[in-house]
């Protein structure tokens, strides 16, 4: 099978920096994000139209493919390229875990963080992307990936959405992969 033509996504940059794929109907991209504190690892599950694409475990710094399209899709220079930009998301986004407070209460235990990156795809283009963080199953905070439009849902995380917003390398990371 004919591995499909990367394209660009909204920001412009090189095809090598996005995973999105030439396809002519309506489809959704979802990358799924789980960091620990105190953890040295982070976990991402890919899927596209709910069918798993992709997983990437940082212990092993691999990205694996999962299902058919991802089998189709593994190997190109979008799919290298993918290794080391989820490992700096989840590198990133680790940075964050040891301040965590939620409400007037500090979070117990070890916080997890789930950040989900889902981009609608139409027509070769993507026509919308969207990262939604939560902390210990709890919604944080939501980011419109085409604006970098923050919204706080749990005022708890004021101090995370600022941390997000003063590290140019991560909303750069944010930015690329929607």
């Amino acid at each position: 099978m004919e591995t499909p033509p990367l394209q660009p996504g909204p920001s412009g940059g090189s095809p090598g920096t996005h995973l999105c794929f030439c396809l002519t109907d309506a489809h959704s991209l979802c990358l799924n994000f789980t960091v620990t504190s105190g953890q040295p690892w982070c976990e991402v599950k890919g899927s596209m139209d709910t069918k798993p694409l992709l997983q990437y475990d940082s212990d092993s710094n691999q990205v694996t493919a999962s299902g058919p399209l991802g089998e189709e899709v593994n190997g190109t220079k979008a799919w290298s390229d993918l290794t080391g930009t989820l490992g700096g998301v989840g590198r990133d986004l680790r940075t964050v875990l040891p301040d965590i407070q939620l409400g007037t209460e500090e979070a117990r235990g070890a916080p997890r963080l789930q950040a989900k990156l889902c981009c609608q795809l139409e027509a070769e283009r993507v026509t919308a992307a969207s990262w939604h963080f939560s902390l210990d199953g709890q919604t944080a905070l939501l980011l419109d990936a085409m604006d970098m439009n923050w919204t706080l849902v749990n005022p708890g995380a004021t101090g995370i959405k600022e941390h997000f917003q003063k590290d140019q390398d991560l909303a750069e990371h944010f930015r690329k992969l929607a």
